[in-house]
């Protein structure tokens, strides 16, 4: 069956940096359809979650499902325009 009908899964997700825990054991279902929102203070792993589902970062250990055949995009939270370039 192909991904373009599946919800998003983390299934015992971790992510680590160095020693650092970012996400640990970590499963949750996004619906196919629908908003999210992610809330949290600084340094909870949001940034880290949004990499994790675009593959810009692999997971250290778990399994992420239902991103076969999706387009996923989002806005940084820093600047990425390039130096020599203007918006």
């Amino acid at each position: 069956m192909g991904g373009l009908n599946m919800p998003v899964c983390f299934k015992s997700v971790s992510k680590f940096f160095a020693q650092e825990k970012i996400i640990e054991d970590f499963s949750i279902t996004f619906p196919e359809h629908g908003c999210i929102c992610l809330l949290g203070p600084p340094g909870i792993g949001k940034t880290s979650l949004l990499n994790l589902i675009s593959s810009i970062l692999n997971p250290d250990s778990g399994e992420i499902t239902g991103l076969d055949n999706k387009k996923i995009s989002y806005l940084f939270q820093e600047d990425r325009l390039f130096m020599n370039k203007t918006a």
